[in-house]
């Protein structure tokens, strides 16, 4: 492949840095693609840790009857929404 005019050992630092120059854009391209991943895995993992939530978290604190509630909304007894509705106002007008 290498013409007969090129010295021996030209051409083998020549191929050398040929395949050294190939295998480090190889490993670029694989650190490249590994931190991305991780990154967005990461990413990903802290938005559903603190970031995602369950969406019960904000209400939850309030005190009192607050978990009987989200149990009887959970269950689905939707009975009465205007009396649920004034109990909850009531409770938030004090």
């Amino acid at each position: 492949m290498v013409p007969e005019n090129v010295p021996r050992p030209v051409a083998k630092t020549g191929v050398a840095v040929a395949t050294g120059l190939v295998a480090f854009w190889v490993l670029q391209k694989l650190v490249s693609t590994v931190l991305t991943i991780a990154l967005l895995g990461g990413a990903a993992w802290f938005y559903f840790q603190y970031a995602g939530g369950s969406g019960d978290g904000g209400s939850s604190g309030s005190g009192g009857g607050g978990s009987s509630s989200s149990k009887r909304a959970v269950d689905g007894d939707l009975d009465d929404p205007l009396s649920e509705a004034r109990r909850i106002m009531d409770k938030y007008k004090k």
